[in-house]
């Protein structure tokens, strides 16, 4: 009796399950015993806890992602893959979709997401592939972005300035204003060329080179579109003469040579016009200026100016003093035959006083190099008495 009331409980529940026969095995299936009733009432219940089984590895969904516009009509087929059934899902579901989408079957492994969006924004839905139709037995989940762009137009853009001219070492900065439905993307162009590392609103050039002359467009898109502004002339000139070097004052005796000089920077060609006391001079029109024997008349503050296609620079003044010739002044003599020996020397300068036995004879300095102060300077000779002597003062630098 014991036997009988379990044996009505399987009965009963094999029963109740019995929908659940198509999982169990064609050798159970064709089984009548009341053993085999409670196998197969067993297998139906293992096939009940493994409809939802774990989606392998190799499981896949296409595609991924979906971007569609509001307001605008959306038909994506997806396909889901599973070993699990390699025949293909029977049907399909999905959960999460943006508002307006609906998924239909489509053929035999093919699901459609249709539909009209109504709202935009980015949503994280689940397309799931199903083994049986309707819905049922095992199934494959797999996550779909869909991005919902708002209903638009493709942007404006304008870019300032208009037009450029920057001298060579100068800032530059291009700016892109747009309107009409962000988020955009950037890309400059100079002619058809897209320039490198410039995907930004702005393009700045600092500081800009000569070779940056161009014919500059930014490129601007959106969700809706692809525009290009118009085209921004950028002409660079060269800049203006650097001075590097500007001549050096001098102070000389009369009868000596002077040159100066001037050292420039820049893009030539260069052009140069030297300066006295702010006054061109004929003939001064080289990188140096150089007179051979000067007079205290060409005393003066001397500047160059130097010219390129940037413009002007003007070098820092320099000042030429030339001074009386250099001569001895006349010795003098006393008691124990010592000769004095004076002459007037320039500061920063040294002087030699030379003797000699004789107008043509062989010349040798009396002591050291003397050093000018502006005044006189003198030096002492001891050449004994009764013997001739004759002198002289040369400049040492």
């Amino acid at each position: 009796m014991k036997k009988k009331n379990i044996f009505s409980y399987v009965l009963a529940a094999v029963l109740q399950f019995a929908p659940l026969a198509r999982w169990i095995s064609p050798v159970t299936a064709l089984t009548s015993s009341p053993m085999a009733m409670i196998l197969r009432w067993a297998m139906g219940s293992v096939a009940v806890a493994g409809t939802f089984h774990g989606v392998s590895a190799a499981s896949s969904v296409t595609p991924t992602s979906v971007t569609g516009t509001n307001g605008i009509t959306v038909s994506q087929k997806f396909t889901v893959a599973d070993p699990e059934y390699p025949s293909g899902p029977k049907s399909y579901s999905a959960t999460g979709l943006p508002p307006g989408l609906s998924i239909i079957q489509s053929g035999a492994s093919r699901g459609v997401v249709t539909g009209t969006p109504t709202k935009a924004g980015v949503y994280n839905a689940t397309v799931i592939g199903w083994e049986l139709s309707p819905p049922g037995g095992h199934n494959s989940p797999h996550a779909v972005k869909f991005t919902i762009l708002t209903t638009g137009t493709p942007p404006t853009v304008t870019v300032d300035p208009l037009q450029a001219t920057v001298a060579e070492g100068g800032v530059l900065t291009l700016t892109a204003n747009t309107s009409n439905n962000g988020p955009f993307t950037f890309q400059w162009l100079n002619g058809d060329l897209e320039i490198s590392k410039a995907p930004n609103s702005t393009l700045v050039f600092n500081p800009i080179k000569l070779t940056e002359t161009g014919s500059y467009k930014e490129r601007v898109a959106n969700g809706f579109g692809t525009v290009f502004s118009a085209v921004v002339p950028v002409t660079v000139t060269p800049a203006r003469p650097t001075i590097s070097s500007s001549p050096k004052s001098i102070a000389i005796h009369a009868g000596e040579s002077f040159e100066l000089t001037v050292g420039v920077g820049g893009a030539g060609p260069f052009t140069y016009q030297w300066l006295s006391n702010n006054i061109a001079m004929p003939g001064g029109t080289a990188s140096t200026y150089a007179v051979s024997k000067a007079t205290p008349a060409v005393s003066a503050n001397y500047a160059v100016r130097v010219t390129n296609g940037g413009g002007t620079s003007t070098s820092d003044p320099a000042t030429v003093l030339v001074a009386n010739p250099l001569a001895l002044l006349a010795p003098s003599l006393d008691g124990a035959g010592v000769i004095t020996l004076s002459f007037t020397g320039l500061t920063n300068r040294l002087y030699t006083v030379e003797a000699a036995p004789g107008a043509a004879g062989s010349w040798q300095a009396l002591g050291a190099n003397v050093p000018g102060n502006g005044g006189v300077s003198t030096v002492s000779d001891n050449p004994g008495v009764n013997t001739p002597r004759f002198y002289r003062v040369k400049t040492a630098n």
